[in-house]
């Protein structure tokens, strides 16, 4: 018979065998293969995800050959368009299986292929070029059509559902 125990802290669990592990041992998930579904949700989901913006802004940076960070706010703007609607269609649809959806798609693909801190460091790149329009056009274009992008996700999940 295999029992476990939560240690003292919540997130220790340790797991034996023998006689003490009875009926009166306290009932809690064991490690093992379930418990790692998550992880692997979030690191296939990551894993496309980061090829799919590599892809994507290299064939757009290629395509329009401009020195602006086009291809990176083209990704941060689809992937928050995708992110509004993921969210919503998983929340307010899948719910019974929102939680591996949740896990593959909004942490693991769409953190993989969106991407701030490229963001951050072009933008800082144009201002130390001293690009400063440049500079702040992207910066105040990638938000706000970012937020406009994730609404309109959401919006457009809603009427599908």
């Amino acid at each position: 018979m295999i029992g476990c125990l939560v240690g003292s802290s919540a997130r220790k669990t340790v797991c034996f065998s023998g006689a003490a592990a009875g009926p009166s041992a306290p009932r809690v998930q064991r490690l093992g293969v379930p418990s790692l579904l998550p992880y692997l949700y979030v690191g296939l989901g990551g894993f496309l995800g980061a090829n799919a913006r590599f892809i994507v802004a290299f064939w757009m940076n290629s395509a329009l050959g401009v020195r602006f960070p086009i291809g990176t706010m083209f990704i941060n703007v689809t992937g928050s368009f995708l992110l509004g609607l993921a969210v919503t269609f998983l929340t307010e649809r899948l719910v019974p299986h929102s939680a591996e959806w949740r896990n593959f798609i909004c942490i693991g693909f769409l953190g993989g292929y969106t991407t701030f801190s490229t963001f951050a460091f072009e933008s800082l790149e144009l201002g130390q070029d001293a690009q400063w329009g440049s500079a702040l056009v992207n910066m105040v274009l990638s938000v706000v059509l970012s937020l406009v992008a994730v609404q309109l996700g959401v919006v457009a999940a809603r009427r599908w559902l």
